[in-house]
């Protein structure tokens, strides 16, 4: 994936007089759509019916085998870069890395933008994936688990199992 192509957009917040075009809520809000749409685009793809695969566990794997192969995070991180106004990008001082204010200055923009996401990502995503996802009760017990230890962000390091998507925070000994 070179780009990701410009996108028109629908939305009420570019009805609002306060969003000018060349400020930077315009420009994450262009971010999102156009990055929003493909990845929602290859996630129905990988629905798609085919009649080519019969075993659900093999087109389940096809599926994701296509997410995987469709989606390479460093070409979306490339797009954002493309699409960021050139005031934040001559701003990168080590890497990847902004200088303190534009980093503050977009991130405080995108809560402003999208308050709800802002919020549950910084303050209740930790306690949303222990209620939810660490629920043992959630999980068939005996399911044979294949453990795959797996990075998550803000949360760390956590074991899935492969079978039945139940999380662990530390290496589970036993199947129960």
């Amino acid at each position: 994936m070179q780009s990701i192509p410009d996108l028109e957009l629908d939305s009420i917040r570019f009805r609002n007089p306060e969003l000018s075009r060349d400020n930077i809520e315009y420009a994450l809000i262009k971010i999102v759509n156009r990055i929003g749409t493909f990845i929602t685009y290859i996630l129905i793809e990988a629905m798609s019916p085919t009649g080519k695969i019969t075993n659900s566990n093999m087109r389940t794997k096809a599926g994701l085998d296509f997410i995987n192969n469709a989606i390479s995070l460093p070409d979306l991180f490339g797009t954002f870069l493309n699409i960021l106004p050139k005031e934040y990008t001559k701003d990168i001082a080590k890497g990847i890395e902004l200088k303190e204010a534009s980093y503050n200055k977009l991130s405080n923009s995108l809560a402003k933008i999208y308050p709800e996401v802002h919020k549950v990502i910084e303050g209740e995503y930790l306690s949303h994936f222990e209620a939810f996802y660490l629920d043992k009760d959630r999980y068939p017990n005996n399911c044979g688990h294949d453990w795959k230890e797996k990075s998550l962000y803000k949360l760390g390091k956590y074991y899935e199992c492969t079978k039945c998507g139940r999380y662990e925070s530390s290496v589970p000994q036993t199947d129960d």
